[in-house]
């Protein structure tokens, strides 16, 4: 008997809670939380940590440029300080943050854990294309720091407009 045309082949699952390298997928703040406390997380420590993220962004928690934006902040705060800087994660923040050093003229290494780069945004190819599971769309196109990139790779795009009543 042929199979059902609705019957998937194949699948892929992403388990970002039991990920030792990601934890989670995405940060929330804790009841009663501000975004005063994304921007405490976010202070230099011992003057020359910086921890930057999805985490730290005010105006973009949780999302991928949320994370770039924050690579940015970080280094563009850093690079005054320092001639060499080494950026601790290869995910989006951590590129983000290498790309601004070298355009300011900063050396600078990034370590990884991993053997992927962009973190939870990575592509899987499982089964046999590339899919983003942690990464599945960009939050507005509009002044999006990868729409550029996006279009460069020749990834599709497709607008999808969320009136919030599909329900």
């Amino acid at each position: 008997m042929p199979r059902p045309p609705h019957e998937p082949l194949a699948a892929v699952a992403s388990h970002w809670g039991h990920d030792p390298w990601t934890a989670m997928s995405y940060s929330y703040l804790r009841v009663d939380g501000t975004p005063a406390h994304r921007q405490a997380l976010a202070e230099p420590v011992l003057g020359s940590l910086v921890v930057c993220g999805e985490a730290t962004a005010v105006d973009a928690p949780g999302t991928m440029h949320g994370a770039w934006f924050e690579g940015e902040r970080a280094a563009d705060r850093l690079a005054s300080r320092c001639r060499s800087i080494v950026v601790v994660g290869a995910g989006m923040a951590g590129i983000a943050a290498a790309r601004r050093l070298r355009e300011l003229g900063r050396g600078v290494r990034i370590l990884e854990a991993t053997s992927s780069l962009l973190g939870r945004a990575r592509s899987d190819h499982a089964l046999g294309a590339e899919i983003l599971p942690g990464a599945m769309w960009l939050h507005g196109d509009l002044g999006h720091p990868l729409t550029a990139f996006v279009e460069a790779a020749g990834i599709g795009n497709v607008a999808v407009v969320w009136s919030g009543d599909e329900g």
